[in-house]
């Protein structure tokens, strides 16, 4: 495995593979690991990258960035695939890690696990979890200016339920809370609070994990 550290805050990790059973010098480029935190970085990652190209028939990128494409002034990989109605394929998309919050009330009242909004308001929130019944909770949080505390049920206050699993994806940044609400994965029992709870959950920063175990 080849490794390139760029002077500018950046980490690659690469392999060369063969793709040919009769030819020892047909080889692809497999990049594994992207860890730039400046352009500079990028620039300098596609310098070495450019000037591999006489060597390699062609280059795989493995990243966790969504948004990745947008480096490449023609984002369309070698297949050709067309997806309906007239889009072309730029990469092939899997879901590896999955997490799982043990303890949604500890998780939900610590204000260092999720950068809340700042919003003063009260919910209630009620958690399901279908894998550990004895999982399940109901608890009220009082949020100020974004800061979280339990407190005392509070009967009159808007009820958020969701499901464990869709909570720790969005405490992990997977999901965005407005997703949540539009595939009805999250609900809340009185409308007129519902921006309100959009502004509590901005979208977290996109998980990602670099460990290869």
């Amino acid at each position: 495995m080849g490794v390139i550290r760029a002077i500018k805050q950046g980490y690659m990790g690469f392999q060369y593979r063969n793709n040919h059973s009769k030819n020892d010098f047909h080889n692809d480029l497999h990049v594994n690991q992207w860890i730039a935190e400046e352009p500079a970085a990028h620039q300098a990652f596609f310098a070495f990258l450019r000037s591999q190209a006489d060597q390699f028939q062609r280059i795989v990128f493995y990243v966790q960035d969504p948004e990745f494409h947008h480096l490449f002034d023609d984002p369309r990989n070698d297949t050709n695939n067309m997806i309906p109605p007239l889009s072309h394929e730029v990469r092939t998309t899997g879901i590896g890690l999955m997490v799982r919050i043990l303890d949604a009330k500890r998780a939900l009242s610590t204000s260092t696990i999720y950068p809340f909004g700042n919003v003063d308001a009260t919910f209630t929130f009620e958690i399901r979890d279908t894998f550990l019944a004895e999982n399940e909770q109901r608890f009220t949080i009082t949020f100020t200016n974004g800061k979280p505390a339990l407190r005392d049920f509070v009967d009159k206050a808007p009820v958020v339920r969701m499901d464990i699993s869709d909570l720790s994806a969005l405490l992990y940044g997977a999901v965005s809370l407005n997703t949540l609400l539009n595939y009805g994965k999250a609900t809340i029992s009185d409308a007129q609070w519902t921006q309100t709870l959009r502004d509590l959950f901005p979208k977290a920063a996109y998980p990602v994990c670099d460990t290869f175990f």
